[in-house]
């Protein structure tokens, strides 16, 4: 499945050259398609996580206790993430999947994905097929130690179809962290506005693609309307996981 594009320079809408913006968008091209932001949790019902005839969804199970003072700001890094995602692809179903908070850590993300590979596949194989399913993709705004358990997860989701984008990493590293490192992972980096390195942005060994992760404008957690501007890979991978949406549904179709 091809979906790394060359380069993506997009923030928000109006900064996307008009010419690029025509040739994607097309109602039909993210119209069906999951995608799962494995994070910190959503705020669901952010009005941005809820357009164009689709609503945010909590996944079917739960991997990660939520408990007061948790250190990962509940529902704030995951909202950004899927914000980002629905702006570059409107129809998109967005699934929270929360794996990051009390007892999170990179087995809680393997586990995570087998289970979304184990759902698509169920969808995937369906008879008769789903009129208003074509297919999965997940986003991986996060970084992790490098387990087998998540290394076999990643693989077994790729080769069943599902593609996964992951951030970088913001640590000025020569090289991805897990588990965007990971073989066949989209692995994105942040630049600027002015189309340079965003200067936490990892680089070089396993990156696949560049995407705007300085000065974002996306959504918040703060409530249902908020919005801010933001910096991270973080935000760089989500734009390409919603443009993965498009290449998903035409390869389903």
């Amino acid at each position: 499945m091809d979906c790394t594009p060359t380069a993506l320079f997009r923030q928000r809408p109006q900064c996307c050259h008009s010419g690029f913006r025509r040739r994607i968008y097309t109602r039909w091209c993210w119209l069906g398609v999951d995608v799962y932001v494995l994070d910190t949790g959503l705020r669901i019902e952010h009005e941005l996580l809820n357009t164009h005839g689709t609503n945010a969804r909590r996944y079917q199970r739960k991997f990660v206790r939520d408990i007061d003072g948790d250190t990962w700001h509940p529902y704030g890094h995951g909202t950004g993430a899927a914000g980002m995602i629905k702006t570059v692809a409107p129809h998109s179903n967005i699934i929270d999947v929360k794996v990051t908070g009390a007892n999170g850590d990179a087995y809680t993300i393997g586990r995570a994905i087998y289970s979304i590979t184990s759902r698509h596949i169920s969808l995937r194989d369906r008879e008769p097929k789903l009129k208003d399913w074509f297919g999965s993709v997940i986003n991986l705004s996060l970084a992790s130690s490098d387990v087998p358990l998540l290394r076999h997860a990643v693989a077994d989701a790729i080769a069943a179809g599902v593609p996964i984008v992951a951030s970088s990493g913001n640590f000025e590293g020569k090289s991805c962290r897990y588990p965007a490192f990971y073989l066949n992972v989209i692995c994105v980096g942040g630049i600027t506005r002015d189309y340079t390195m965003y200067e936490k942005s990892n680089y070089g060994k396993g990156l696949t693609v560049w995407a705007g992760g300085k000065n974002v404008y996306t959504s918040t957690r703060v409530s249902d309307r908020s919005y801010g501007h933001f910096d991270g890979t973080s935000l760089a991978a989500p734009q390409v996981a919603g443009m993965c949406t498009r290449d998903t549904h035409l390869q389903i179709t």
